[in-house]
């Protein structure tokens, strides 16, 4: 009798606008009461809850993999990260084994790639907003009128890439200098700055695919990033891994020349993205218009 009074108690609140939300929302499994009280604040904000929505699945969040310019900006994300994680990781070995730095002074040199990183990111953000400017002054250029000018064509995404490639450049002629500067125990003032290289190409680099991919998701910007933090995160992993084999069978030069090789072979797929993406998108998806 009891129990059944408590859910006629809990249907009498959930009336109106508080019974079209829960109809929405999925069976609960924190109880009656705890779903009763997360419907009327889903109600009164507006929200909805992350532990109700119907689309809280990180898979499919991962299956957006399955569009080409996304699987292709994966792979780039990746690739780079990769390169740049295990030179981070490996840094520490060259510093103190081959130029007999203590772990202090080996923690210094990280300022280096540090201060490039900023550089970087500050740099690359600024050179895609010139872009997309650049751009649209080329729209409001070729309109023959003001009526023209105020229903201008939407900007493409792929704009943001166009200066993808100069922090991409910048990363891989670093990378493989500072392999073959480790190997033959060089300069350490050159391997400090291809460090610098190496991280204001890799901020920089994010910076354009990290807006392009906000720019394709745009109501799922949040889960896109989550999902290229995913998959570069994984190949890093894998990357760090086989580093000590490789360095060790191969050396520092031929480590790095074969890190070098791979990010390359993703930048030239990114340029498929750079010049072929809008069409890409109209064919496989994913549609802006439909976000």
């Amino acid at each position: 009798m009891a129990a059944s009074t408590h859910t006629e108690k809990t249907d009498s609140i959930m009336t109106g606008k508080d019974a079209e939300v829960g109809k929405e929302l999925p069976y609960s499994p924190f109880g009656t009461k705890m779903r009763a009280m997360i419907v009327i604040i889903t109600a009164m904000t507006g929200l909805v809850s992350p532990l109700l929505a119907m689309d809280n699945n990180p898979l499919l969040d991962i299956a957006t993999a399955r569009y080409p310019v996304v699987a292709l900006s994966m792979f780039h994300f990746a690739m780079l990260f990769g390169t740049y994680f295990t030179n981070a990781t490996a840094q520490p070995l060259a510093y103190e084994g081959i130029y007999n730095l203590s772990q202090g002074m080996s923690g210094l040199c990280f300022l280096a790639s540090g201060v490039g990183c900023v550089m970087g990111s500050t740099g690359g953000g600024r050179v895609t907003d010139l872009l997309l400017r650049r751009y649209r002054r080329k729209l409001e250029a070729q309109a023959d009128n003001d009526e023209c000018r105020e229903n201008l064509p939407t900007i493409p995404a792929e704009a943001r890439l166009g200066a993808m490639w100069v922090g991409s450049g910048m990363f891989l002629c670093a990378v493989v200098i500072c392999g073959w500067l480790l190997e033959n125990r060089l300069s350490l003032a050159g391997v400090l700055v291809t460090q610098f290289f190496i991280g204001f190409g890799m901020a920089f680099t994010f910076q354009s695919l990290g807006g392009y991919l906000i720019d394709v998701f745009p109501m799922r910007s949040a889960r896109i990033t989550g999902v290229q933090n995913f998959w570069r995160s994984v190949w890093a992993a894998v990357i760090v891994q086989l580093f000590p084999t490789m360095h060790s069978n191969i050396g520092w030069g031929w480590s790095y020349t074969v890190m070098f090789f791979l990010t390359l072979t993703s930048l030239t797929l990114m340029q498929i993205v750079v010049f072929r993406g809008q069409i890409l998108r109209q064919r496989f998806g994913p549609s802006i218009d439909l976000q």
